[in-house]
């Protein structure tokens, strides 16, 4: 599977060495080079150091030929812009983080599907970069609905809307 990951923070990073181990092609998209340094030849994955929400970047990650683009940068807005380019570049499935409840309300799923972001993934206690350090969202234990589904994340993508438990916290998946 060809996943395309933005954001090299804590989640991003922790998921991109995940599905790298499970042998999917990965590419990790980051504007800051020292959040990409080591991780490409420590692991098989394509690192590109560029803005993940320009056109161009995306194309050169080749997006259009992308199973799942993650939007999991530490800013919502560029995550659901990253998506929406994704999506109209030919990504088959996107996935944006956001810090918004209300985008994760069912009146709302029909909007983000139409403008290109198939899933969203809240956390009403903070996630990834800007969390408590503890890396809750990296640890590789996800349970949905009571059910343990082990480290793969891309189960998050296609969910049926609710809100599910990971690693103990409340996630909201639309």
């Amino acid at each position: 599977m060809k996943i395309i990951i933005a954001g090299a923070g804590a989640v991003g990073t922790h998921l991109a060495k995940l599905f790298s181990r499970e042998r999917h092609d990965i590419t990790l998209i980051d504007d800051n080079p020292e959040r990409l340094e080591g991780i490409g030849s420590n692991f098989e994955m394509l690192t590109i150091c560029d803005s993940p929400s320009s056109i161009e970047t995306l194309k050169r990650a080749d997006v259009g030929k992308a199973d799942l683009f993650i939007g999991v940068t530490p800013d919502e807005a560029h995550n659901m812009t990253c998506c929406m380019l994704a999506s109209k570049l030919g990504a088959a499935k996107t996935v944006a983080r956001v810090d918004n409840y209300e985008y994760t309300r069912p009146e709302h799923r029909d909007f983000f599907k139409t403008v290109g972001i198939d899933s969203i993934i809240y956390d009403d206690d903070g996630f990834g970069d800007n969390a408590s350090g503890n890396g809750r969202f990296a640890r590789g234990i996800y349970t949905l609905q009571g059910q343990f589904i082990g480290s793969d994340c891309s189960k998050l993508a296609g969910l049926p809307s609710g809100i599910y438990l990971v690693n103990g916290k409340k996630v909201a998946v639309k």
